[in-house]
């Protein structure tokens, strides 16, 4: 068949004359007898193993006839039911292949009525028969490529070639997929969090803390994240800021500010970098965790990417206030895409 046969899609099946049915029946019968012999050898494998010698010997010669019948029927000879027969009849065959097949068989061959099957002996056997039943195998695919070849044959080979392209490039696409999805991850809705400690030396905890949704209906564009703060709450001592709980983000930080409850600003900061790359009044800058340098130039704002699933940046006041309000202004994106300047 050529190469450009392969690719053809031809789902109805050919329509086979009498003596390609024919054929069809043949290969069924053979393969159904290629494996009941595959399976009396297993058998027979086990029987030694166990060193049931007796039992082996016998569907040892059991074997040895099916083999021989199996041929006996392709060649439309007469069937034999003895391993006596089966060793006066090797010479029967015309075919030179088939002759030497069972004449390196020396199972059969050396055979001797009323022995004693010793351990020995009958793992000679077993590997006698065992490489009777490989030749006979590799003699019937050969046969199933030639002499019993049909369209049928083509139409099968045609389509499993076809599903295995078809299964190779799902594949390829899933796991490219998969591999995109896990080296490039999409960033989400999530959820931004802002602590706040109001006493000295005291640790972060959820009850002074802050939530607000964060949408990524306009990824890559500046927004404010505003939190409301409890009122009564006391000056704060020290701050944190979680902008979003996912890996691989980009992450602009542009400015903060704190602002009164008749929304007075109170106290704002930039973080427009100088120089050396770094915002103005880093000493108030605290901890940064799960973040990593992004592109920043001097002029810019300070940008980061995630590389966990708990970001967040402390921050130190330059006075101890109490606000109503806080608000940041940031940026999101996904880390292999770039912001609009």
């Amino acid at each position: 068949m050529k190469l450009i046969e392969y690719f053809k899609i031809k789902i109805k099946k050919p329509i086979l004359s009498q003596e390609e049915m024919v054929k069809e029946n043949q290969k069924k019968k053979y393969y159904t007898q290629l494996e009941q012999a595959s399976s009396r050898l297993e058998s027979i494998e086990i029987l030694v193993a166990n060193n049931k010698n007796n039992d082996s010997f016998i569907l040892g010669t059991h074997l040895a006839v099916d083999i021989f019948n199996l041929f006996a029927n392709y060649y439309k000879m007469k069937n034999l039911f003895t391993i006596e027969e089966v060793k006066a009849s090797i010479g029967s065959f015309s075919d030179s292949k088939v002759k030497d097949l069972f004449e390196k068989c020396e199972f059969i061959t050396n055979y001797k009525p009323n022995i004693d099957p010793t351990d020995e002996y009958c793992e000679a056997m077993e590997t006698s028969v065992s490489g009777l039943l490989h030749g006979t195998e590799k003699f019937f695919k050969h046969i199933n490529r030639t002499d019993l070849f049909t369209p049928m044959d083509e139409f099968n080979r045609r389509w499993k070639t076809q599903s295995s392209i078809a299964v190779f490039i799902a594949v390829f696409i899933f796991g490219s997929l998969v591999i995109d999805a896990i080296s490039k991850p999409t960033i989400h809705k999530d959820v931004a969090q802002f602590y706040y400690t109001t006493e000295p030396n005291t640790n972060f905890t959820e009850e002074q803390s802050v939530r607000t949704p964060l949408e990524m209906i306009d990824k890559g564009q500046w927004k404010e994240i505003a939190f409301d703060i409890p009122e009564g709450t006391k000056p704060f001592q020290l701050i944190r800021f979680d902008p979003l709980t996912q890996v691989k983000a980009k992450f602009t930080l542009a400015e903060v500010k704190y602002l009164s409850a008749n929304g007075k600003i109170i106290f704002q900061r930039d973080f427009s970098l100088t120089e050396n790359l770094f915002p103005a009044n880093t000493s108030q800058l605290g901890d940064f965790h799960d973040f990593k340098p992004g592109k920043n130039k001097v002029g810019g704002f300070m940008e980061m990417v995630t590389t966990g699933t708990d970001p967040y940046i402390t921050f130190d006041l330059p006075s101890k206030i109490a606000v109503a309000k806080v608000i940041f202004k940031i940026r999101v994106l996904e880390d292999f895409k770039k912001f609009e300047e």
